[in-house]
């Protein structure tokens, strides 16, 4: 090339091609690991969506079922042992049924009181547990 004489009018070009001769060894593999990554992460979402979902399911069920036995205790048992209680009450009074009875179903009434009280504390944690999970504040009843 640089044994040529010098002409003028004569000009130089040159073309580079590039081949990849190590695409397939070096660069696939390369792509094949982005998209198993990709693949992962996808699969890791889906799996946090699920679990979130199955999370808040089972935190509406509880809601659910201690709003509803809640309500039983306070409107139909509470009321009924303390009918009950009322009833021991007048009965001993006159002589019908011994202390201990009345004593009975005094406790019974502070039994379902309690259970009235866990009830509400284990709806108010439910309702806590779905708003935690929708990232909502103060949103429940």
């Amino acid at each position: 090339y640089g044994q040529r004489p010098q002409y003028d009018d004569m000009g130089t070009v040159m073309i580079g091609v590039s081949l990849p001769i190590w695409a397939g060894s070096k660069q696939l593999p390369l792509r094949q690991e982005m998209q198993d990554m990709k693949a992962v992460e996808t699969a890791m979402a889906k799996d946090l969506y699920n679990e979130t979902v199955a999370e808040l399911t089972e935190a509406r069920a509880d809601a659910e079922r201690t709003r509803v036995l809640g309500t039983l205790y306070a409107t139909a048992i509470l009321p009924q042992s303390k009918a009950a209680v009322e009833s021991a009450l007048s009965s001993y009074r006159v002589g019908r049924v011994d202390y201990m009875t009345l004593v009975e179903n005094e406790m019974t009434v502070n039994r379902y009181e309690i259970a009235l009280v866990q009830l509400a504390a284990e709806y108010h944690q439910a309702v806590a547990r779905i708003d935690a999970l929708l990232g909502s504040i103060g949103g429940g009843q």
